[in-house]
């Protein structure tokens, strides 16, 4: 499976891959709405059928389902046309016209000349294939220079309107060609599609059906609208054993809940507790699931152009044909009454074996036999989901206190930029999927007595061949939203650091670089408090000075219950942000880290000069002040010029290993105490 896997993320994965699907998928799902009341009404129409009177409900149902169907392609190929310009960056209304009339112009004639069977086929499958060639063909003439309008004067509306003219005639005329080539000879060569299948032994059909229908399916296309079409319903109509007919065998075995078996699909589901599809669609749609139909699983959950479960959705129905097939051919089970495809499952198979039991246990298998199809292929896409991924990682208890607003459906509906802040995320997951997570840390040192005061958790990665990578990673996930993870496997980890150093008889202080987010949220703050006074240990807390006034009413009631409950809490990286000191008061913050780029270069430049002001504010309103980023002695006598309380830097040491960072602050402090690591920069 996991082999499996990979081909799919490596072929379906890629940012041109991903944005045609995404722009398929987002037609499909706006044109979902239309698809169901076609399906609602073909229902109402075979439920009140008993009518024939003129005026009567199955006429009136009738009568607004026939313009439904014949609009629905022109509809499809204008909707794409629009949502794939604006993927193209073409004026999306340009793009909207220009499918919608060569689409018109290609299908026109053939109306005009060939049996409705064949209009209606063609209909469905060019809705889709002439936009994707006509706005592929226009943004290509667009860019060989044929605007007739480069005056900035002209409003920019009526500039795209007329530079779009020449292109616009050069991709109808050569839509028009091309399709017009291609219908005659596919109806020259193939005619009726439906005369040759009908010569095929039954079987044979059935398995075309089968993989022809949900081929067609997965591709946006009514696939039994229209198969049906071309083969007049003739196949469903023929007898398999005795008076049962092929149409109820696969309404009855085969079709449970619509097209491709998709109440199997729900109950391995079910099985899996498929929590990254944990959405309303699947709920709603079983009620109608029920009465087999499934348009709004297909295409809101989605199946269609969907890599993963686009192969069960083929599989499952020729596998459970064939099997089907097989049974009732063998008069293994009884088939007494045809049945009707409205009939739900159950009720459908007491019917057509007139209350056997064994023609209802052959159901109830058959249903198995699709929810094993379908179990793994869900298991594949959901490993493939970043949540998934993410779990892999940092654990299911690090993500218990983690909120995923980010899911891959979200990103269905996104624009460029979400697209590639997804990859990014997703090379960052599979970067640190390829190696093993690590928390290091980097001592601080208390100026007054110069041994370590604390240290601060740093996230390193560890590579099979043994190099140790920064967290650059770490914003490729946050900027995804993907941060909770992040900090809440820092906090479990350090905290187990903790735990062993303090068998050891070594309890330092240890600064978490936490994300204003994760502070502002009440419930992630109350779990904080729970483990840290279960554990008995203690922590300071750092958050980014950029990012601190998001959210800012909850985050300083959040700061001041820390801060009530024994914790520390710093600034980090103060001055590369809004460096507001009214927001520093209003927060109750004990301590402000100066960012590094303020220590840096010449240290009588004027930047140095910024520095030693800073500081002097800082002391003045009784701040402790850390200094990160030291690494020379000129940097190193100007911090202490500047009364910082500590210093951390590569002058003293950088972030090591836990046994590493114990031993160094031992060799620093061979009186180290509890009492000492924590108090030695107080007074």
């Amino acid at each position: 499976m996991k082999r499996i896997s990979t081909f799919f993320s490596k072929r379906f994965a890629g940012p041109g891959q991903v944005n045609l699907l995404l722009v398929m998928r987002e037609t499909f799902i706006a044109i979902l709405p239309v698809y169901m009341i076609m399906s609602l009404l073909e229902l109402g129409s075979t439920l009140f059928n008993y009518s024939n009177n003129p005026g009567s409900i199955y006429d009136i149902m009738q009568n607004i389902l026939t313009p439904v169907r014949i609009a629905l392609p022109y509809t499809v190929a204008a909707l794409l046309g629009y949502n794939l310009a604006r993927y193209k960056k073409v004026d999306p209304l340009v793009g909207a016209l220009i499918s919608g009339i060569s689409f018109c112009v290609v299908v026109a004639p053939v109306s005009l000349e060939q049996p409705l069977v064949i209009v209606q086929a063609m209909s469905s499958i060019y809705s889709i294939v002439i936009p994707l060639f006509a706005i592929y063909l226009l943004r290509t003439v667009q860019r060989q220079g044929f605007a007739l309008v480069k005056d900035t004067v002209v409003s920019s509306l009526l500039t795209s309107s007329v530079n779009a003219i020449i292109p616009a005639i050069i991709t109808v005329l050569a839509s028009s060609f091309v399709f017009h080539f291609v219908s005659v000879l596919v109806i020259r060569e193939l005619g009726i599609p439906g005369d040759y299948i009908a010569q095929l032994p039954q079987i044979i059909q059935g398995c075309i059906r089968m993989f022809v229908v949900h081929v067609l399916w997965t591709l946006g296309i009514h696939g039994t609208y229209v198969y049906s079409t071309l083969m007049s319903v003739h196949d469903l109509n023929q007898t398999v054993s005795g008076n049962f007919t092929m149409g109820s065998l696969l309404n009855t075995f085969v079709l449970f809940g619509g097209a491709g078996g998709t109440l199997s699909m729900m109950l391995a589901m079910l099985l899996r507790r498929h929590a990254e599809r944990d959405n309303l669609i699947p709920k709603i749609s079983m009620p109608l699931q029920l009465f087999n139909i499934n348009e709004l699983l297909i295409f809101g959950y989605p199946i269609v152009f969907n890599p993963y479960l686009a192969i069960p959705f083929i599989i499952y129905p020729v596998v459970g044909f064939l099997l089907a097939y097989g049974i009732a051919s063998l008069h293994l089970i009884p088939l007494a009454a045809n049945v009707h495809w409205v009939l739900p499952v159950g009720i459908n198979a007491y019917e057509a074996g007139g209350g056997s039991l064994l023609t209802i246990l052959f159901q109830l298998l058959m249903l198995g036999v699709g929810t094993a199809i379908y179990y793994p292929f869900l298991g594949i896409e959901s490993g493939a989901s970043i949540r998934n991924k993410l779990k892999k990682i940092f654990s299911d208890e690090a993500l218990q206190a983690a909120t995923f607003d980010a899911t891959e459906e979200r990103y269905i509906h996104l624009q460029k930029r979400s697209l590639e802040v997804h990859k990014q995320a997703t090379e960052a997951i599979n970067l640190i999927s390829s190696g093993t997570l690590e928390l290091w840390y980097q001592p601080q040192i208390c100026m007054k007595t110069m041994k370590v005061h604390g240290f601060e958790a740093l996230l390193r990665l560890r590579m099979p061949n043994g190099k140790i990578i920064g967290p650059a990673f770490i914003d490729k996930l946050q900027n995804a939203g993907y941060s909770d993870a992040v900090d809440n496997w820092v906090i479990k980890q350090a905290l187990d650091d903790l735990r062993t150093w303090k068998q050891q008889g070594f309890e330092p202080r240890v600064s978490l670089n936490l994300t204003a987010d994760f502070l502002s949220s009440d419930d992630k703050v109350r779990a904080l408090i729970s483990k840290v006074e279960t554990a008995s240990v203690g922590l300071n807390l750092e958050m980014l000075e950029s990012s601190f006034t998001d959210q800012f009413l909850h985050l300083a009631d959040n700061v001041n219950n820390l801060r009530t409950r024994g914790f520390e809490l710093a600034i980090d990286d103060f001055g590369t942000g809004y460096s507001n000191l009214s927001l520093l008061h209003q927060l109750g913050i004990d301590t402000v880290k100066l960012d590094k780029s303020l220590v840096t270069g010449d240290v009588n430049s004027r930047g140095a000069r910024l520095y030693v002001e800073l500081c002097r504010l800082l002391k003045a309103f009784d701040y402790k002040v850390v200094a990160e980023g030291v690494e020379t002695d000129e940097q190193l006598a100007l911090v202490r010029n500047c009364g910082v309380d500590v210093v951390q830097g590569w002058y003293f040491a950088a972030a090591m290993p836990p046994k590493e960072a114990m031993n160094y602050a031992w060799s620093r402090d061979d009186d180290l105490s509890p009492v000492a690591a924590h108090m030695r920069c107080e007074g």
